[in-house]
């Protein structure tokens, strides 16, 4: 059994180990979490690689490189800021929906 030496109790960032990632932000505040090694340099004429499907009328908007246990600020349209490790974004490699910022980490 696994035991922390300082509380004695073990918590999910103990396991979790600290790699780069890389989260994908949509113009509608969609986000998704993904490897950075997803996206690989490629020679001219060569066709480039889909980050996911997109909700209608939605565009990627900015894509953050960080580690699993960094803290993520975002903010709300009210002025009201949150915080969550990089890790608890959901994990949606290839082709899969990116999940509502507000709606899932809250």
């Amino acid at each position: 059994m696994l035991e922390d030496t300082d509380s004695g109790q073990l918590e999910d960032i103990d396991v979790i180990p600290n790699e780069e990632m890389l989260l994908v932000l949509s113009e509608k505040g969609y986000v998704k979490r993904m490897k950075p090694n997803t996206f690989n340099l490629q020679n001219r004429g060569t066709i480039g690689k889909s980050i996911g499907k997109l909700r209608v009328n939605d565009a990627m908007s900015d894509f953050i490189v960080c580690h699993a246990h960094d803290y993520i600020l975002y903010f709300s349209d009210k002025g009201i800021v949150y915080s969550a490790r990089a890790y608890k974004f959901q994990n949606a490699p290839g082709l899969l929906l990116a999940h509502h910022l507000f709606r899932s980490y809250l």
